[in-house]
């Protein structure tokens, strides 16, 4: 997947497609929710912290996310929330 952004330097599209291994390893397991605020968390603590060489603004792990949310759709882990509105997720887990 091909990550757009507006500052350099940023995280390799690699560093990207295996952080989103292990995020889309997370949601199966259950330990997070396929929802915004717990996905910020997760890319803030992998490629935020430490001494990188680049910090991510939100927005631009914003768009990271909805990335992620939008690959994990079209790879079937994830569909739309039939439910979903004000309040409740917009993806749920395919089950």
């Amino acid at each position: 997947t091909q990550y757009t952004h507006t500052s350099a330097p940023y995280p390799e599209n690699g560093e990207l497609d295996a952080l989103y291994e292990q995020w889309l390893k997370q949601l199966k397991e259950g330990a997070l929710e396929p929802t915004i605020r717990p996905a910020f968390d997760f890319i803030s603590s992998q490629l935020c912290t430490g001494g990188k060489a680049y910090t991510l603004t939100p927005p631009q792990i914003r768009g990271i996310i909805d990335g992620w949310l939008e690959r994990a759709t079209s790879e079937s882990v994830l569909v739309r929330n039939p439910m979903g509105g004000i309040g409740k997720p917009k993806y749920i887990i395919n089950t």
